[in-house]
């Protein structure tokens, strides 16, 4: 876990509980609860409890349309907090809620303990806080308009040296690097905004554009992929039982086919959503087979157990006055839509965890060696 991420993750979800006052309207709720159980007959209890209730849930239903990045729901999972935001603890109260007119005294039950909940976690969120400001480890927060790529790379068996990191990123750059040209019509640099030990990860700063259209990518594949993960299960049972050499590489085929499909599709979509941006002379055609061997290395590096992750930084609304010029209102208007982009399709970079062996051709993956096959 990244210190710097894990302050700014606390600020934001320190702030968020804040600004939906939820220690408070959880308190309330309980404390209209128990008036109900202890006089039930009072209708103005029972509206009590339907006014606090519907105010907290409909409050937590805005948050949990708000995507959140995969490495921030990460962070949230590890230190407690997944059961106590947004989604999570509005399906808790409406579960609770569900019996209400059977054993209301439950329910109070349910939501005072709820209450005790959110109320030590937040106090835990200022503990965490006032520790990061003690030892001078800021919040690590995105510039506007700034994206940033995490890629967590597995550890491999006798590959664990500076010699295997540095080549692997330099392989990784390449890969990435036809993405930007893409994009931007020439070649660019991703600067490294931080680097995790523990897990081997190396956080990248991209230009949104770029990023956009690596997420997006990495999106569509996890999706081809979740194909895949039947055949990874059945192949490393077949593999357990002894089943024949060639069954077991009629499956690695299919796997390929069923990837390879969607390769292409992803690569010609790249093409056509590109192509009025300017290039050398015939550098197109040439251009379209090295975005479909990253594509392919993409897949491969995924199949293996690379896992993705993104965050963009958000940008602030210009002035009125600003936005009735038509050429501001239109790149802030295209600014925000590829934000909420990049949001979205990083929010479905789950980590997986995968069973059995790759299933991947051996030229797609990550290799020891100087040169990358062509694929």
């Amino acid at each position: 876990m990244n210190a710097e991420q894990l302050h700014a993750t606390c600020l934001e979800i320190r702030k968020e509980i804040d600004a939906l006052n939820l220690v408070d309207e959880l308190q309330q709720l309980s404390t209209a609860l128990q008036n109900s159980v202890n006089q039930p007959n009072q209708p103005a209890y029972q509206e009590q409890v339907g006014v606090h209730r519907d105010k907290l849930i409909a409050s937590l239903a805005k948050v949990e349309a708000n995507e959140r990045s995969v490495v921030k729901r990460q962070i949230i999972e590890e230190i407690g907090g997944s059961e106590l935001l947004g989604g999570a603890l509005r399906a808790r109260i409406e579960e609770s809620f569900s019996q209400f007119d059977v054993t209301p005294a439950l329910v109070q039950k349910d939501v005072a303990e709820m209450h005790v909940e959110i109320e030590g976690f937040r106090e835990g969120l200022d503990q965490l806080v006032a520790g990061f400001t003690r030892l001078d480890i800021q919040a690590e927060e995105l510039e506007g308009y700034v994206a940033e790529l995490a890629i967590l790379i597995p550890r491999r068996e006798n590959a664990d040296d500076l010699k295997f990191f540095s080549k692997d990123l330099q392989k990784l750059n390449q890969e990435l690097q036809n993405f930007h040209e893409l994009v931007t019509g020439q070649a660019g640099q991703f600067r490294i905004r931080s680097l995790s030990s523990s897990d081997y990860s190396v956080f990248l700063q991209f230009l949104p554009e770029t990023a956009q259209s690596i997420v997006s990518t990495i999106a569509l594949l996890l999706l081809g992929y979740e194909k895949l993960l039947d055949i990874r299960k059945k192949r490393a049972e077949l593999a357990e039982n002894d089943a024949p050499e060639p069954l077991i590489e009629e499956m690695d085929k299919w796997a390929e086919s069923i990837m390879s499909e969607k390769i292409d599709e992803i690569t010609s979509d790249l093409m056509k959503q590109f192509k009025d941006v300017k290039r050398p002379s015939g550098r197109a055609n040439e251009l379209e087979g090295h975005v479909r061997i990253s594509v392919k290395k993409v897949a491969g590096r995924l199949d293996m157990g690379y896992h993705f992750s993104a965050r963009i930084g958000n940008i602030d609304e210009p002035p009125e006055d600003e936005l009735e010029d038509e050429d501001v209102a239109s790149e802030y208007e295209r600014k925000t839509s590829l934000i909420s982009d990049v949001k979205a399709n990083a929010s479905t970079l789950e980590y997986r965890t995968l069973e059995g062996e790759p299933v991947l051709p051996l030229s797609w993956r990550p290799s020891d060696d100087d040169q990358d096959e062509d694929v």
